[in-house]
């Protein structure tokens, strides 16, 4: 795998990295007929930190996202993925109900090392491995579709 040497910026309060535009700019040339999520993922990466998350945190979602869905968007959707399963949070409480992270959430920085129907496996960059289950949580919503409420 190749390695990503990143530089730093602060836009709006979050870490943006030439990874991050790197992988952003890679779902963008992904055919949107190929993976319908590709519209979702995109207003993904302009949405603001929600509740629950801290910028680096939340930039770290987003290139988590991004790349989830260059990498294994055609594959989860041929898995019988939704959109939740991969990339959800709870409605209410997006930051603080864990049960109701999709795929994406869970990464944290690491990587997809095995994906069925029922679940996946994720390395960490700690080398910590994850399990997770499909469906196991509480029902969630993704990402881009979180009721931010009005701007302040």
């Amino acid at each position: 795998m190749p390695s990503l040497h990143f530089k730093n910026a602060v836009l709006a309060g979050a870490v943006v990295t030439e990874a991050t535009i790197a992988l952003t700019d890679a779902v963008a040339s992904i055919p949107p007929a190929r993976v319908p999520w590709h519209d979702g993922v995109t207003r993904f990466q302009a949405m603001p930190v929600p509740l629950g998350f801290t910028p680096a945190r939340w930039s770290r979602t987003r290139l988590d996202a991004s790349g989830l869905l260059e990498r294994h968007g055609a594959e989860l959707l041929a898995l019988g993925w939704t959109a939740a399963d991969a990339f959800g949070l709870h409605p209410d409480a997006p930051g603080a109900a864990v049960d109701c992270y999709g795929l994406a959430l869970l990464l944290d920085g690491g990587t997809v090392a095995e994906l069925t129907a029922e679940g996946a496996r994720i390395v960490r960059p700690s080398g910590v491995e994850l399990r997770m289950r499909r469906g196991a949580g509480r029902p969630s919503v993704p990402a881009w579709e979180l009721d931010q409420g009005p701007a302040e």
